[in-house]
């Protein structure tokens, strides 16, 4: 069964990180939606997400997609 409500897991550095964005350079909720969505993404795949995982979380699908093929690489996910 599948879990409707997804849980994440940040490392300390990339939640404050991520709090700083939200509260000092966010121009939309549309644009914080989507850094939410990047993380429940990335989640799906990864266990704890990193620093590592900044760019993806805050670029577009090109840097999602980059990530992504990198945890391939990398044996994370097939």
């Amino acid at each position: 069964m599948r879990n409707p409500n997804p849980v994440i897991k940040l490392s300390i550095p990339l939640l404050l990180r991520v709090l700083e964005f939200a509260k000092e350079d966010v121009g939309s909720d549309e644009e914080l939606r989507k850094v939410a969505n990047n993380i429940i993404e990335l989640s799906k795949f990864a266990g704890e997400l990193g620093m590592i995982d900044f760019e993806a979380i805050m670029g577009g699908e090109e840097q999602l997609a980059e990530r992504k093929q990198m945890m391939v690489r990398a044996g994370i996910i097939k």
